[in-house]
């Protein structure tokens, strides 16, 4: 895991004691339940194209984007010679004679902010909201309802990071801080430009009020925060909802479980607590054809025609199709 929320280490004072994910139910979701994992994403996967694809301001002289390309180079390509590139970035500007200054400063901060994405690109990013009740959210990120959301404690928590998204603020990354960061070192700066890579989203998203966990690499991880709940979208199947209470209410014997409803005459959602015993005695039924089949004959209304069975059907022989 990489940074922190705050400087001593803690999350902020003002962090939900339960936070929301809202998943499609798939493969991929009882390998997370059954596993206690938590998916970090890529960058590379998020719907928004701008999400933690920072720009940056160019506000450093030449010669230290020099000395900071060759940093960079070494940590993201330790099989090329800095000053090759470097020098193949001259040559390639001497082409144009009346703009080769400007052109070859333009291909070094190019080439710097390329590095910044891959430095950025190889994260995991694990994305968390504070509601469970935002009908967008269920619509973009639970299946249109389909699908569950599930509720972590923040106070039973191993997250080493633990941070708020801010909305409709700058994007840019100052070069100075990638500088301070990555050639002197400075405390502080990593946090910086961090923050405004994975931190920074759109005023338009708002509305998802996001709290982020970063990882070193993406991938599936120990779920970081204890799971404490688990809401079933309305339009969730009833089987889903018995499967998956069923298969947890044991592993996590404090989670609540909920069925979540629409308003009749609103658009709020309501939440109703599922009955635990209820749905293990009676989620899953034994087939009733064979529970039944040998113990009662078929009741035909008056005047009704018997059907022939499968063996005494004249022109019907094997196989025989299934009623």
């Amino acid at each position: 895991m990489i940074s922190t929320a705050d400087s001593d280490g803690r999350h902020p004072m003002d962090t939900p004691g339960l936070l929301y994910k809202y998943k499609s139910f798939n493969n991929y979701l009882l390998q997370e339940l059954c596993g206690s994992e938590s998916h970090f994403a890529s960058p590379s996967t998020f719907n928004d194209p701008l999400d933690s694809k920072p720009s940056i301001r160019d506000d450093i002289e030449l010669s230290h984007k020099e000395q900071l390309l060759k940093v960079l180079c070494k940590e993201y390509r330790p099989k090329k010679d800095p000053d090759a590139v470097l020098g193949n970035f001259r040559y390639l500007a001497s082409e144009n004679p009346p703009e080769a200054q400007s052109q070859y400063d333009l291909f070094v901060t190019t080439d710097i902010w390329r590095m910044l994405l891959q430095e950025i690109g190889r994260r995991g990013v694990l994305s968390l909201a504070e509601r469970w009740d935002c009908p967008l959210m269920w619509s973009h990120y639970a299946q249109q309802h389909q699908g569950l959301c599930l509720a972590f404690s923040t106070q039973d928590s191993v997250a080493r990071n633990l941070m708020r998204v801010r909305y409709g603020t700058d994007r840019a990354i100052p070069l100075s801080d990638l500088y301070a960061w990555k050639v002197d070192r400075t405390p502080g700066a990593r946090e910086r430009v961090l923050a405004l890579a994975f931190l920074s989203k759109a005023k338009a998203w708002e509305y998802e009020r996001e709290w982020r966990i970063l990882a070193e690499n993406p991938g599936s991880l120990s779920a970081p925060l204890r799971l404490k709940g688990i809401y079933f979208g309305e339009r969730c199947s009833r089987a889903i909802q018995t499967v998956v209470v069923k298969a947890l209410h044991d592993a996590h014997p404090a989670a609540k479980f909920y069925r979540v409803s629409f308003d009749s005459n609103a658009f709020d959602l309501h939440r109703h607590e599922v009955d635990v015993d209820e749905e293990i005695q009676c989620g899953i039924c034994p087939p009733v054809a064979l529970s039944f089949a040998k113990l009662l004959d078929p009741v035909l209304p008056s005047g009704a025609i018997p059907l022939s069975s499968a063996e005494t059907e004249p022109n019907e022989g094997p196989p025989h199709f299934q009623r």
